[in-house]
């Protein structure tokens, strides 16, 4: 195992935000794995994430796992100031905003000689880490995408409450026009806590929104992944809860709806797990590492 360093830096709109470096920036490697995390989650907790750092950096490599305004359901936050604070979190996050987190460490990287990114997500870290490739300011320094636990967030909305789920983003969007955007939804829109302003984040009408949109795949044409040239990785364990919804598809269809649609995708399936691959670390963390540095 190796031993991680804690590095901070500001974001452009004055968050201060911490992350784990794993490995060295020395010599002339002059490439990065960027981690970012999923929803509620952190930058520290999850034994996968751990294994994935001390693998890259194992082979000489640097590993940065990321603390997003995303980072926990409701999260302070230190202005760059140091004087004020600022509450964010899950619960308020909006993620037309998510890359100016990544902005933020890559700008970072960038200023320790680091100028060739890896990219990864897991869960909803996944849309955050494709939407910076149309959204990001250094979005070309980006080479390659590594997909942990793509969900169907649609399908989970469509499955709790039908077709009613498009009424819903309608209303946030209202409540937003209204000045209401930070009040928290009603549980009838969504099973977890977040604001009017996230649940439209989420939800509305978008090619990134719909990117993992396999409860359809019957009638949708998944644009966004046209657009997408970079070698990507896509690790999904075989029972994953956020992509089982046998009442619109099978797993099988789902796998075979990726390779079709993401161009040369690499698709790598842990035999068990779940969606933070438990007892599957070292597997994933393999896998993770062959591709990276391939």
């Amino acid at each position: 195992m190796h031993g991680t360093t804690l590095t901070q830096t500001t974001t452009s709109d004055n968050l201060q935000l911490s992350a784990l470096q794993y490995g060295c920036i020395q010599g002339d490697n002059r490439r990065a794995v960027v981690y970012v995390h999923g929803f509620t989650g952190d930058f520290y907790s999850w034994p996968f994430g751990s294994e994935l750092g001390n693998a890259i950096a194992s082979s000489g490599g640097v590993f940065l796992a990321i603390q997003t305004r995303g980072t926990g359901l409701y999260t302070e936050f230190l202005k760059a100031s140091r004087l004020e604070t600022k509450y964010i979190g899950s619960c308020y996050e909006i993620l037309e905003e998510a890359y100016l987190d990544i902005d933020a460490w890559i700008a970072w990287l960038q200023s320790q000689g680091i100028d060739e990114i890896v990219l990864a997500g897991h869960s909803l870290g996944t849309l955050k880490v494709i939407r910076y490739l149309f959204e990001g300011a250094y979005k070309q320094q980006v080479k390659k995408i590594v997909l942990l636990g793509p969900f169907d967030k649609n399908a989970y909305v469509e499955k709790k409450s039908g077709q009613k789920w498009h009424e819903h983003v309608n209303n946030a969007r209202t409540m937003i026009e209204k000045g209401k955007g930070e009040e928290i939804i009603p549980p009838t829109f969504d099973d977890f806590p977040m604001t009017y302003q996230t649940f439209y984040s989420w939800y509305r009408p978008s090619e990134c929104n719909e990117m993992w949109d396999f409860y359809r795949m019957g009638s949708y044409d998944f644009s966004l992944w046209k657009k997408v040239s970079l070698p990507i990785q896509v690790i999904s364990s075989i029972d994953d809860e956020s992509l089982n919804y046998p009442q619109f598809y099978t797993r099988e269809q789902v796998y075979d709806c990726m390779k079709k649609h993401i161009k040369g995708v690499e698709l790598v399936v842990p035999p068990s797990g779940g969606h933070y691959f438990l007892g599957q670390e070292k597997f994933v963390a393999e896998k993770f590492c062959q591709f990276v540095n391939a």
